[in-house]
Protein backbone atom coordinates (compact mmCIF):
# COMPACT_ATOMS: atom_id res chain seq x y z
CA UNK A 1 0.00 0.00 0.00
CA UNK A 2 1.18 3.13 -0.86
CA UNK A 3 1.24 6.19 1.22
CA UNK A 4 -1.13 7.74 -1.61
CA UNK A 5 -3.54 5.37 -0.75
CA UNK A 6 -6.60 5.16 1.65
CA UNK A 7 -9.72 3.37 1.78
CA UNK A 8 -12.81 3.57 3.64
CA UNK A 9 -14.04 0.13 6.04
CA UNK A 10 -17.61 0.09 6.68
CA UNK A 11 -18.14 -2.20 9.69
CA UNK A 12 -21.54 -2.95 10.92
CA UNK A 13 -22.36 -4.33 14.27
CA UNK A 14 -26.37 -5.70 15.71
CA UNK A 15 -25.10 -7.09 18.78
CA UNK A 16 -23.48 -7.32 21.93
CA UNK A 17 -21.60 -10.61 20.90
CA UNK A 18 -20.38 -9.29 17.67
CA UNK A 19 -19.20 -6.06 19.15
CA UNK A 20 -17.13 -7.72 21.69
CA UNK A 21 -14.96 -9.39 19.53
CA UNK A 22 -14.93 -6.71 16.49
CA UNK A 23 -13.73 -3.82 19.28
CA UNK A 24 -10.25 -4.47 19.11
CA UNK A 25 -10.54 -4.50 15.34
CA UNK A 26 -12.75 -1.55 15.42
CA UNK A 27 -10.07 0.58 17.39
CA UNK A 28 -7.13 -0.29 14.70
CA UNK A 29 -9.13 0.74 11.66
CA UNK A 30 -10.09 3.73 13.43
CA UNK A 31 -6.60 4.36 14.67
CA UNK A 32 -4.59 3.90 11.14
CA UNK A 33 -3.91 6.78 9.39
CA UNK A 34 -4.62 5.03 5.73
CA UNK A 35 -8.07 3.49 6.83
CA UNK A 36 -11.38 5.46 7.71
CA UNK A 37 -14.14 3.90 9.78
CA UNK A 38 -17.91 4.18 9.01
CA UNK A 39 -18.84 3.03 11.73
CA UNK A 40 -23.09 1.25 11.43
CA UNK A 41 -24.91 0.39 14.71
CA UNK A 42 -28.08 -1.87 14.65
CA UNK A 43 -29.99 -4.27 15.67
CA UNK A 44 -30.69 -5.13 19.48
CA UNK A 45 -27.93 -2.51 20.08
CA UNK A 46 -30.49 -0.13 20.10
CA UNK A 47 -33.44 -2.01 21.95
CA UNK A 48 -33.66 -1.21 25.64
CA UNK A 49 -35.86 -5.08 25.96
CA UNK A 50 -31.31 -6.17 25.01
CA UNK A 51 -29.38 -3.51 27.36
CA UNK A 52 -29.19 -1.02 24.78
CA UNK A 53 -25.61 -1.73 24.24
CA UNK A 54 -24.79 1.16 22.11
CA UNK A 55 -23.53 2.41 25.48
CA UNK A 56 -21.08 0.25 25.40
CA UNK A 57 -19.64 1.47 21.95
CA UNK A 58 -20.31 4.83 22.85
CA UNK A 59 -17.76 4.30 26.42
CA UNK A 60 -15.27 3.14 23.74
CA UNK A 61 -15.16 6.64 22.14
CA UNK A 62 -15.54 4.93 19.01
CA UNK A 63 -16.94 7.25 16.41
CA UNK A 64 -20.31 6.17 14.65
CA UNK A 65 -21.52 6.93 11.61
CA UNK A 66 -25.34 6.11 11.83
CA UNK A 67 -27.55 4.03 13.40
CA UNK A 68 -30.28 2.04 12.14
CA UNK A 69 -33.24 1.39 14.34
CA UNK A 70 -34.53 -1.62 13.20
CA UNK A 71 -37.33 -1.20 15.95
CA UNK A 72 -36.71 -4.96 17.26
CA UNK A 73 -39.61 -5.36 19.45
CA UNK A 74 -41.46 -8.71 18.89
CA UNK A 75 -39.78 -12.10 18.55
CA UNK A 76 -42.22 -13.74 16.07
CA UNK A 77 -41.34 -14.28 12.37
CA UNK A 78 -43.31 -11.03 10.98
CA UNK A 79 -41.43 -8.92 13.39
CA UNK A 80 -37.90 -10.14 11.97
CA UNK A 81 -39.04 -10.09 8.21
CA UNK A 82 -40.18 -6.55 9.18
CA UNK A 83 -36.61 -5.93 10.56
CA UNK A 84 -34.56 -7.28 7.60
CA UNK A 85 -36.95 -5.17 5.25
CA UNK A 86 -36.36 -1.47 7.24
CA UNK A 87 -32.22 -2.46 7.04
CA UNK A 88 -32.49 -3.11 3.85
CA UNK A 89 -34.13 0.39 3.37
CA UNK A 90 -31.68 1.95 5.24
CA UNK A 91 -28.65 0.89 3.80
CA UNK A 92 -30.32 1.49 0.58
CA UNK A 93 -30.12 5.14 1.95
CA UNK A 94 -26.72 5.02 3.23
CA UNK A 95 -24.98 3.80 0.69
CA UNK A 96 -26.39 6.11 -1.76
CA UNK A 97 -24.94 8.91 0.45
CA UNK A 98 -21.98 7.28 2.28
CA UNK A 99 -19.03 6.26 0.12
CA UNK A 100 -17.37 2.92 1.11
CA UNK A 101 -14.50 1.07 -0.01
CA UNK A 102 -15.05 -2.36 2.16
CA UNK A 103 -18.47 -3.54 4.08
CA UNK A 104 -17.24 -5.61 7.22
CA UNK A 105 -19.45 -8.23 9.15
CA UNK A 106 -19.34 -10.71 11.29
CA UNK A 107 -21.19 -14.08 11.76
CA UNK A 108 -25.12 -14.80 11.12
CA UNK A 109 -27.29 -12.05 12.41
CA UNK A 110 -30.30 -11.13 10.24
CA UNK A 111 -29.46 -7.75 10.55
CA UNK A 112 -26.31 -8.34 9.16
CA UNK A 113 -28.13 -9.91 5.91
CA UNK A 114 -29.69 -6.76 5.33
CA UNK A 115 -26.54 -4.63 4.79
CA UNK A 116 -24.87 -7.33 2.49
CA UNK A 117 -27.68 -7.27 0.39
CA UNK A 118 -27.68 -3.70 -0.14
CA UNK A 119 -23.99 -3.81 -0.65
CA UNK A 120 -24.33 -6.48 -3.32
CA UNK A 121 -26.39 -4.39 -5.33
CA UNK A 122 -24.26 -1.13 -4.68
CA UNK A 123 -20.93 -3.68 -5.45
CA UNK A 124 -19.67 -2.54 -2.81
CA UNK A 125 -17.40 -5.83 -1.86
CA UNK A 126 -18.10 -7.22 1.45
CA UNK A 127 -15.25 -8.89 3.78
CA UNK A 128 -17.24 -11.36 5.94
CA UNK A 129 -15.54 -12.66 9.34
CA UNK A 130 -16.53 -16.09 10.87
CA UNK A 131 -18.03 -18.07 7.64
CA UNK A 132 -17.95 -21.48 6.67
CA UNK A 133 -19.07 -22.74 10.07
CA UNK A 134 -22.31 -24.75 10.82
CA UNK A 135 -24.66 -24.35 13.84
CA UNK A 136 -27.65 -26.45 12.39
CA UNK A 137 -30.32 -26.15 14.87
CA UNK A 138 -30.84 -22.74 13.53
CA UNK A 139 -31.78 -20.38 10.85
CA UNK A 140 -28.36 -18.94 10.99
CA UNK A 141 -26.56 -21.44 9.22
CA UNK A 142 -28.29 -20.16 5.79
CA UNK A 143 -27.92 -16.85 6.59
CA UNK A 144 -24.37 -17.04 7.43
CA UNK A 145 -23.65 -19.30 3.61
CA UNK A 146 -25.75 -16.49 2.00
CA UNK A 147 -23.67 -13.77 3.66
CA UNK A 148 -20.44 -15.75 2.23
CA UNK A 149 -22.32 -16.32 -1.11
CA UNK A 150 -22.36 -12.10 -1.03
CA UNK A 151 -19.01 -11.52 0.69
CA UNK A 152 -15.84 -11.36 -1.72
CA UNK A 153 -13.12 -11.65 0.96
CA UNK A 154 -13.38 -14.37 3.34
CA UNK A 155 -11.66 -14.14 6.77
CA UNK A 156 -12.52 -17.70 8.51
CA UNK A 157 -11.37 -18.52 11.92
CA UNK A 158 -10.37 -22.35 10.99
CA UNK A 159 -8.91 -24.63 7.94
CA UNK A 160 -11.85 -26.69 7.92
CA UNK A 161 -14.16 -23.69 7.40
CA UNK A 162 -12.07 -22.29 4.74
CA UNK A 163 -12.02 -25.70 2.94
CA UNK A 164 -16.21 -25.69 3.41
CA UNK A 165 -16.39 -22.50 1.49
CA UNK A 166 -14.37 -23.75 -1.16
CA UNK A 167 -17.42 -26.22 -1.40
CA UNK A 168 -19.76 -23.20 -1.44
CA UNK A 169 -17.46 -22.49 -4.86
CA UNK A 170 -15.98 -19.42 -3.23
CA UNK A 171 -12.11 -19.01 -5.11
CA UNK A 172 -9.05 -20.18 -1.94
CA UNK A 173 -7.55 -17.09 -2.80
CA UNK A 174 -9.78 -15.26 -1.29
CA UNK A 175 -10.38 -17.00 1.76
CA UNK A 176 -7.75 -15.79 4.71
CA UNK A 177 -7.54 -18.69 8.18
CA UNK A 178 -6.46 -15.54 10.19
CA UNK A 179 -8.10 -17.02 13.40
CA UNK A 180 -10.39 -16.06 16.04
CA UNK A 181 -10.83 -12.97 17.07
CA UNK A 182 -12.34 -14.54 20.44
CA UNK A 183 -8.11 -15.56 20.88
CA UNK A 184 -7.52 -11.84 20.49
CA UNK A 185 -10.05 -10.86 22.94
CA UNK A 186 -9.02 -13.65 26.04
CA UNK A 187 -5.63 -13.04 25.46
CA UNK A 188 -5.42 -9.51 25.83
CA UNK A 189 -8.15 -8.55 28.70
CA UNK A 190 -7.45 -7.33 32.16
CA UNK A 191 -10.00 -9.45 33.57
CA UNK A 192 -12.52 -8.27 36.65
CA UNK A 193 -11.77 -10.69 39.76
CA UNK A 194 -14.61 -11.78 41.98
CA UNK A 195 -14.73 -8.27 44.33
CA UNK A 196 -15.06 -6.11 41.41
CA UNK A 197 -17.47 -8.16 39.75
CA UNK A 198 -19.58 -8.31 42.73
CA UNK A 199 -19.35 -4.55 43.18
CA UNK A 200 -20.20 -3.85 39.22
CA UNK A 201 -22.84 -6.97 39.18
CA UNK A 202 -24.15 -6.57 43.11
CA UNK A 203 -24.81 -10.42 43.02
CA UNK A 204 -23.50 -12.35 46.24
CA UNK A 205 -21.47 -14.68 45.24
CA UNK A 206 -22.14 -18.68 46.35
CA UNK A 207 -19.68 -21.20 46.76
CA UNK A 208 -20.50 -22.55 43.77
CA UNK A 209 -21.78 -20.82 40.74
CA UNK A 210 -23.14 -21.28 37.08
CA UNK A 211 -23.04 -19.01 34.36
CA UNK A 212 -26.14 -20.08 32.07
CA UNK A 213 -26.91 -18.43 28.62
CA UNK A 214 -30.02 -20.09 26.33
CA UNK A 215 -31.10 -19.38 23.28
CA UNK A 216 -34.21 -20.59 20.87
CA UNK A 217 -33.32 -23.02 18.60
CA UNK A 218 -35.16 -21.22 16.27
CA UNK A 219 -35.68 -24.05 13.37
CA UNK A 220 -37.74 -25.80 16.22
CA UNK A 221 -39.28 -23.38 17.93
CA UNK A 222 -42.03 -26.20 18.54
CA UNK A 223 -40.08 -27.69 21.34
CA UNK A 224 -39.18 -24.48 23.02
CA UNK A 225 -41.36 -24.53 26.36
CA UNK A 226 -40.16 -28.00 26.84
CA UNK A 227 -36.63 -27.06 26.47
CA UNK A 228 -36.73 -24.04 28.67
CA UNK A 229 -38.32 -26.04 31.05
CA UNK A 230 -35.83 -28.85 31.26
CA UNK A 231 -33.03 -26.63 31.72
CA UNK A 232 -34.79 -24.50 34.71
CA UNK A 233 -35.68 -27.77 36.30
CA UNK A 234 -32.67 -29.47 36.29
CA UNK A 235 -31.09 -25.97 37.65
CA UNK A 236 -33.30 -26.76 40.80
CA UNK A 237 -30.77 -30.10 41.39
CA UNK A 238 -28.63 -27.21 42.50
CA UNK A 239 -30.72 -25.06 45.05
CA UNK A 240 -27.78 -23.48 46.78
CA UNK A 241 -25.56 -22.84 43.56
CA UNK A 242 -25.60 -19.46 42.43
CA UNK A 243 -27.06 -18.55 39.04
CA UNK A 244 -25.96 -16.04 36.66
CA UNK A 245 -28.45 -16.19 33.61
CA UNK A 246 -27.41 -13.44 29.97
CA UNK A 247 -30.15 -12.75 28.05
CA UNK A 248 -30.45 -14.51 24.94
CA UNK A 249 -29.69 -13.08 21.52
CA UNK A 250 -33.14 -11.21 19.61
CA UNK A 251 -33.94 -14.31 17.96
CA UNK A 252 -37.55 -15.86 17.55
CA UNK A 253 -38.63 -17.34 20.96
CA UNK A 254 -36.62 -14.99 22.92
CA UNK A 255 -39.54 -13.43 24.49
CA UNK A 256 -40.36 -16.69 25.74
CA UNK A 257 -37.45 -17.66 27.19
CA UNK A 258 -37.18 -14.44 29.30
CA UNK A 259 -40.02 -14.68 30.13
CA UNK A 260 -39.94 -18.09 31.96
CA UNK A 261 -36.04 -17.17 33.41
CA UNK A 262 -37.19 -13.92 34.73
CA UNK A 263 -40.33 -15.73 36.74
CA UNK A 264 -37.65 -17.97 37.77
CA UNK A 265 -35.08 -15.72 39.06
CA UNK A 266 -37.71 -13.58 41.01
CA UNK A 267 -38.02 -16.37 43.14
CA UNK A 268 -34.67 -17.32 44.09
CA UNK A 269 -32.27 -15.18 46.32
CA UNK A 270 -29.19 -16.83 44.84
CA UNK A 271 -30.31 -16.25 40.61
CA UNK A 272 -29.56 -12.72 38.64
CA UNK A 273 -30.61 -12.14 35.23
CA UNK A 274 -28.57 -9.41 33.58
CA UNK A 275 -29.54 -8.01 29.82
CA UNK A 276 -25.54 -7.29 28.87
CA UNK A 277 -22.92 -8.44 31.36
CA UNK A 278 -20.64 -6.48 28.43
CA UNK A 279 -17.52 -8.52 26.87
CA UNK A 280 -15.17 -7.85 30.17
CA UNK A 281 -17.77 -8.90 32.51
CA UNK A 282 -18.95 -11.93 30.82
CA UNK A 283 -15.53 -13.28 29.95
CA UNK A 284 -14.56 -12.26 33.76
CA UNK A 285 -17.26 -14.37 34.89
CA UNK A 286 -16.59 -17.09 32.85
CA UNK A 287 -12.94 -16.77 35.13
CA UNK A 288 -14.78 -16.82 38.26
CA UNK A 289 -17.74 -19.50 37.65
CA UNK A 290 -17.88 -23.07 38.22
CA UNK A 291 -19.17 -24.39 35.19
CA UNK A 292 -20.99 -22.29 32.11
CA UNK A 293 -24.16 -23.76 30.66
CA UNK A 294 -26.43 -23.45 27.83
CA UNK A 295 -26.06 -23.45 24.33
CA UNK A 296 -24.20 -20.19 23.14
CA UNK A 297 -21.24 -20.35 20.84
CA UNK A 298 -19.00 -18.06 23.39
CA UNK A 299 -19.44 -21.98 25.14
CA UNK A 300 -17.64 -23.98 22.40
CA UNK A 301 -14.90 -20.81 21.63
CA UNK A 302 -14.29 -18.60 24.11
CA UNK A 303 -14.67 -20.32 27.07
CA UNK A 304 -12.26 -23.05 26.30
CA UNK A 305 -9.86 -20.55 25.89
CA UNK A 306 -10.15 -19.72 29.36
CA UNK A 307 -9.18 -23.61 30.36
CA UNK A 308 -13.26 -23.46 31.96
CA UNK A 309 -15.62 -26.36 31.28
CA UNK A 310 -19.02 -26.00 29.94
CA UNK A 311 -22.19 -27.76 28.87
CA UNK A 312 -23.39 -27.34 25.98
CA UNK A 313 -27.15 -28.44 25.46
CA UNK A 314 -29.07 -29.24 22.15
CA UNK A 315 -28.10 -28.83 18.94
CA UNK A 316 -27.51 -25.00 18.43
CA UNK A 317 -23.90 -25.77 18.03
CA UNK A 318 -24.02 -28.74 15.97
CA UNK A 319 -21.32 -28.63 13.17
CA UNK A 320 -18.88 -26.40 14.75
CA UNK A 321 -15.75 -27.67 16.21
CA UNK A 322 -16.66 -28.90 19.74
CA UNK A 323 -13.18 -29.10 22.32
CA UNK A 324 -12.64 -32.14 24.65
CA UNK A 325 -13.90 -29.16 27.43
CA UNK A 326 -17.37 -29.12 25.91
CA UNK A 327 -19.52 -31.51 27.92
CA UNK A 328 -22.28 -32.64 25.47
CA UNK A 329 -26.27 -33.38 26.24
CA UNK A 330 -29.82 -33.23 25.01
CA UNK A 331 -32.59 -31.04 26.37
CA UNK A 332 -33.47 -33.37 29.07
CA UNK A 333 -33.74 -32.32 32.91
CA UNK A 334 -31.72 -36.07 33.94
CA UNK A 335 -29.52 -35.59 30.85
CA UNK A 336 -28.32 -31.80 31.86
CA UNK A 337 -28.06 -32.68 35.50
CA UNK A 338 -25.33 -35.73 34.70
CA UNK A 339 -23.39 -33.43 32.27
CA UNK A 340 -23.30 -30.80 35.17
CA UNK A 341 -22.17 -33.30 37.66
CA UNK A 342 -19.29 -34.44 35.22
CA UNK A 343 -18.61 -30.89 34.91
CA UNK A 344 -18.39 -29.78 38.27
CA UNK A 345 -16.06 -32.72 39.22
CA UNK A 346 -13.60 -31.81 36.95
CA UNK A 347 -13.69 -27.92 37.91
CA UNK A 348 -13.56 -28.43 41.18
CA UNK A 349 -10.84 -30.69 40.96
CA UNK A 350 -9.14 -28.78 38.98
CA UNK A 351 -9.04 -31.31 36.11
CA UNK A 352 -9.81 -28.16 33.70
CA UNK A 353 -8.60 -29.48 29.96
CA UNK A 354 -5.65 -27.75 28.26
CA UNK A 355 -7.74 -27.46 25.57
CA UNK A 356 -6.16 -27.38 21.62
CA UNK A 357 -7.65 -25.32 19.72
CA UNK A 358 -7.67 -24.83 15.83
CA UNK A 359 -8.49 -20.83 16.24
CA UNK A 360 -4.74 -19.52 15.89
CA UNK A 361 -2.81 -17.86 18.14
CA UNK A 362 -4.03 -14.55 18.65
CA UNK A 363 -3.18 -11.10 16.46
CA UNK A 364 -6.04 -11.95 14.37
CA UNK A 365 -7.29 -8.32 14.25
CA UNK A 366 -3.74 -7.22 12.88
CA UNK A 367 -4.11 -10.05 10.03
CA UNK A 368 -7.40 -8.84 8.75
CA UNK A 369 -6.42 -5.35 8.89
CA UNK A 370 -3.24 -5.73 6.77
CA UNK A 371 -5.48 -7.90 3.95
CA UNK A 372 -7.91 -4.64 4.27
CA UNK A 373 -5.18 -1.97 3.86
CA UNK A 374 -3.80 -4.17 0.99
CA UNK A 375 -5.71 -6.66 -0.57
CA UNK A 376 -6.50 -5.97 -4.22
CA UNK A 377 -9.88 -4.88 -4.41
CA UNK A 378 -12.22 -5.60 -6.87
CA UNK A 379 -13.43 -3.62 -9.57
CA UNK A 380 -16.51 -5.25 -10.12
CA UNK A 381 -17.89 -8.02 -8.62
CA UNK A 382 -18.28 -10.30 -10.86
CA UNK A 383 -17.23 -13.53 -8.76
CA UNK A 384 -16.58 -17.10 -10.40
CA UNK A 385 -17.68 -19.76 -9.06
CA UNK A 386 -14.98 -22.29 -7.71
CA UNK A 387 -14.65 -25.67 -8.74
CA UNK A 388 -12.17 -27.34 -7.47
CA UNK A 389 -8.08 -28.30 -8.35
Amino acid sequence: MTSNDYRTIGVVTGSRADYGLLAKLIRLIHQDAHLTLKLFVTGSHLSRQHGYTIEEIEQDHIPIEQMIDLAIEGDQAKDIVRAIGMGCLAFADIFSQVSIDILLVLGDRYELLASVQAALIYQIPVAHIHGGELTQAVIDDAIRHSISKMSYWHFVCAEQYGKRLQCMGEAPDRIFNVGALSVDSVLETNFLDREQLSLLLRINWQPINFLITLHSETCHLEKLDAQIDSVLSALDYFPQVGLIFTQSNADSGYAKIQQKISVYVKARKNAWLFHSLGHLGYLSCVQQVDVIIGNSSSGVMEVPLLNKISVNIGDRQRGRFIPDSVIQTIFSRESIIAAINQGLTLSLSHQNLPVQLPFGKGKTAEKILKQLKEGILPKRLDKIFYEGA
